[in-house]
């Protein structure tokens, strides 16, 4: 059993990740909220990863999915986890990525759905990934789809920028961008815009450059899934009956 001081101490040289009052809030988290399911858009170099499932580990179970596209992933979350212990990595899956995590998310989706609604089954969403606008707003609402009510999200870096982010420039990330975007603090958009303004979400909070919103425990029920389906092909009932009518009003002219 690994306690907090000793996930501190082994973390204390990562090159980066959570700072080390975060790391200590996420895993006293896990401790209180106790989720069995974690799913982690952006897996860093695992350092959030090791506190997580070093309170899995004091709780008895649980899985940790991170989903990342960089693909020297698997040595930098290795030499993360021996740091401590390799064995911690039992409750770690990392989910590697040739896209990125939005399309993961669709295939999550598609395998959860049943008669046409997709059934949750994660207990706690960590995004900490491309912290951009168009990415991160779909990965909410995808990841919504996929939180089970009670269940909370977790947004970091809320302040971040492109413009104040030499790696993110030097990488090219804001290669297009309006001067505009590259000085938005595009999580903080996405928390402000799309999370806080969710319906199915109750409780806010915003610490440490995070931002936390939990999903309601009481979710409306919805109507059984209905979809009409209408084209415009000649051969199929709504193409005959189009082109019927359009033979009925010439020969009436």
């Amino acid at each position: 059993m690994h306690v907090i001081d000793e996930v501190v101490t082994a973390m204390s040289t990562q090159p980066w990740g959570i700072t080390e009052s975060q790391g200590r809030m996420l895993h006293e988290f896990i401790l209180r909220e106790k989720p069995h399911s974690i799913l982690e858009l952006g897996a860093g170099v695992g350092t959030s990863a090791v506190y997580m499932t070093a309170a899995l580990e004091q709780i008895g179970s649980g899985r940790v999915l991170s989903i990342d596209r960089n693909p020297d992933l698997p040595e930098w979350v290795n030499k993360s986890f021996a740091k401590i212990d390799s064995k911690l990595q039992r409750f770690h899956e990392l989910l590697l990525t040739s896209s990125s995590y939005n399309d993961e998310l669709m295939k999550l989706i598609l395998a959860q759905t049943r008669d046409g609604k997709c059934e949750p089954c994660f207990d706690f969403c960590f995004i900490d990934g491309a912290h951009l606008w168009e990415i991160d707003s779909c990965a909410f609402f995808l990841s919504e789809k996929l939180l089970k009510p009670g269940g909370w999200m977790l947004f970091d870096d809320l302040t971040w920028t492109v413009a104040g982010s030499p790696e993110a420039l030097k990488n090219g990330v804001g290669k297009g961008m309006s001067a505009e975007m590259l000085q938005t603090q595009q999580v903080m958009r996405v928390f402000d815009l799309c999370v806080s303004q969710h319906p199915g979400f109750d409780s806010f909070t915003i610490t440490d450059d995070w931002g936390w919103a939990r999903k309601k425990v009481e979710q409306a029920a919805s109507a059984p899934v209905s979809i009409t389906r209408l084209y415009a092909n000649q051969n199929s009932v709504t193409g005959r009956l189009r082109a019927a009518a359009r033979r009925l009003i010439k020969g009436a002219a």
